[in-house]
């Protein structure tokens, strides 16, 4: 057997998870049968340097190069499962510093469609159809005439939980973070420029970051104090110390940008990742009412209030930075869908139940 290079839980059903393994093949792993059947070989995915991931929202899956060129979605139908083939639509993203970028990839429901965000140049996303293909956002970008045109490097992608919203954990060249937030249909009226920025500012993109409904939303801040050389601190604040900063999409505020800031709502002292940069990831669980914050100091479960419930050491996250990372195994993953959280290694597949909260 190959060995394996990332895993998924399935969106909808707990038995499933999706396996890619160096053989370039997506297989799908039945827990409660024990079985597993291979979906499609993707021979487009070939940098093995680097993590890959998937992206699950049935009947759809796709599958990246983490930091990057090169995505695939695949259909996974009963049709294509009984032939042991699928579906599949080969995508790309321009090669401009993409090994310091997540390839931004999501999935929203609109009018009836499953549309696939996804990004096609470092500062450009594209919203397709996921079952034609049809690009739903065809534009001219000048950079001369500054049509259409952003200087950000888009990132890790947050979607909100009916996908009214969504996230881009980008950054711009100093390099610095910024968070660039969007509404779907707005994208689609006026792509990238469409955005509002949370006014924090750091030097870590791809931060812990999740929304807790289709309006808020909460990144983890970093330890290490930063200092922003030549910035204009009108536009931006240092929340030095680790917190919780929480947002709202409706609180956008104009400024003399071309674009508009969203201020935090509420802040929490809380340090939940360890280090001096915020790294790991942050789950909002809905039955539970808490985030869910997994990295290298361990899980910890967590009231919106900062009240911390639940800690384990021994349940970790992804430990190193993500933008500079070059390949490690994956480490556990929660799934709030399905509250438990999951990991895949030599001896199989592990499950852990978040249970009592």
């Amino acid at each position: 057997m190959h060995e394996f290079l990332a895993i998924q839980h399935s969106d909808k059903d707990p038995n499933l998870f999706a396996l890619f393994r160096e053989d370039h093949g997506l297989y799908i792993y039945n827990k409660q049968e024990g079985s597993e059947h291979l979906l499609a070989t993707l021979d487009n995915i070939s940098d093995f340097t680097k993590p890959i991931a998937i992206y699950w929202h049935a009947p759809y899956i796709c599958v990246a190069e983490h930091r990057g060129r090169n995505a695939a979605l695949v259909l996974d139908n009963s049709v294509a499962r009984k032939i042991n083939s699928a579906a599949v639509r080969l995508l790309s993203r321009e090669d401009y510093h993409a090994e310091n970028s997540s390839y931004s990839i999501g999935f929203v429901e609109l009018d009836g469609r499953t549309l696939l965000i996804h990004q096609t140049e470092w500062n450009r996303l594209d919203i397709s159809d996921a079952e034609t293909g049809a690009c739903l956002t065809e534009r001219e970008i000048s950079y001369e005439e500054h049509k259409n045109y952003i200087d950000y490097f888009h990132s890790q992608l947050h979607i909100s939980p009916n996908g009214v919203n969504f996230i881009s954990n980008g950054w711009v060249w100093q390099p610095a973070d910024y968070l660039y937030c969007y509404n779907v249909k707005e994208f689609l009226e006026s792509w990238d420029k469409a955005r509002s920025s949370i006014n924090y500012y750091s030097a870590n993109w791809d931060r812990p970051c999740t929304f807790i409904d289709d309006d808020s939303f909460v990144i983890a801040t970093d330890q290490k104090n930063y200092e922003a050389d030549g910035a204009d601190e009108e536009d931006y604040e240092i929340l030095n110390g680790a917190k919780l900063a929480f947002y709202r999409m409706s609180d956008s505020e104009p400024t003399k940008r071309d674009w508009k800031y969203l201020p935090h709502y509420k802040l929490i002292h809380i340090d939940l990742f360890g280090g001096e940069e915020a790294y790991g990831k942050l789950y909002y669980d809905k039955q539970a009412d808490m985030l869910i914050a997994l990295g290298e100091a361990g899980v910890y479960a967590v009231t919106l209030d900062g009240e911390i419930k639940w800690h384990d050491p021994n349940i970790k996250g992804a430990c190193q930075n993500p933008v500079w990372m070059k390949y490690q195994k994956p480490s556990w993953q929660y799934s709030p869908e399905h509250r438990f959280f999951y990991n895949y290694d030599a001896s199989g597949l592990a499950i852990v139940k978040l249970e009592n909260l």
